[in-house]
């Protein structure tokens, strides 16, 4: 599949102290960070230092200020240069997804013991502390932590019914000026049953479905104009 370059978008880079840089638009925030124990797997894996590989922007190059994400930072038998570039193999089915899915549907069917367990038994593979007891709490931080890039955080906050807001950018990060600061960023703020959580009917399909004429999600407009 393809690369997941807006996350990581690492490369060769002949003007980068160490002739290779990311330069992807995703930085993560503090929150997330600070989600995991340092002895986390996720930690250890998924965020990575810059102490090595510089993050590039605006034709400078920043080391150890801050955490760039490496999540997907790929396969390099998937990529013709051999390096990684984002390039995974597909997965339809993800593990650790199923145990989070036991957890909360055990939980909600009050069974605390088969959600503590679940929960736990995830926490565990990835050398987290695991959770001595449970709620639904500490079931969304483990949706968060796990799935972080995923794309499934939309889909989680319209089943929890809660809201989301700006996430405030690492100290690093923001002393080198590499985050929008705009306030369409840094002031978001979506309360539960926001429009912006549910997106617009893709214009196209207004056109073709004779069932959807003049219709659209309330929040947009209903204009079928290119």
């Amino acid at each position: 599949m393809g690369g997941y370059g807006e996350y990581m978008n690492y490369n060769s880079d002949k003007n980068s102290p160490t002739r290779d840089a990311y330069t992807g638009g995703f930085i993560p925030s503090r929150i997330l960070v600070d989600a995991y124990e340092t002895k986390d797997f996720r930690y250890r894996n998924w965020l990575d230092d810059t102490s090595k590989i510089p993050y590039g922007c605006n034709g400078n190059f920043y080391q150890g200020k801050f955490f760039v994400f490496a999540k997907y930072k790929g396969n390099t038998a998937l990529s013709s240069g051999g390096v990684h570039d984002g390039h995974i193999a597909p997965k339809p089915f993800a593990l650790p997804e199923m145990y989070l899915i036991a957890a909360e549907a055990a939980f909600k069917d009050k069974q605390t013991l088969k959600a503590l367990s679940a929960l736990t038994t995830l926490q565990s593979k990835r050398n987290a502390t695991p959770s001595t007891t449970v709620t639904m709490e500490e079931i969304q931080k483990e949706w968060f932590r796990e799935t972080v890039g995923d794309g499934l955080r939309l889909e989680c906050l319209k089943r929890w019914n809660v809201g989301t807001d700006a996430r405030e950018g690492q100290t690093g990060a923001l002393e080198a000026n590499v985050l929008m600061e705009t306030a369409g960023y840094v002031n978001r703020d979506f309360k539960s049953g926001d429009y912006h959580l549910c997106w617009p009917i893709p214009s196209y399909e207004i056109k073709v479905n004779a069932n959807l004429a003049s219709q659209q999600n309330d929040g947009y407009s209903s204009s079928t104009e290119e």
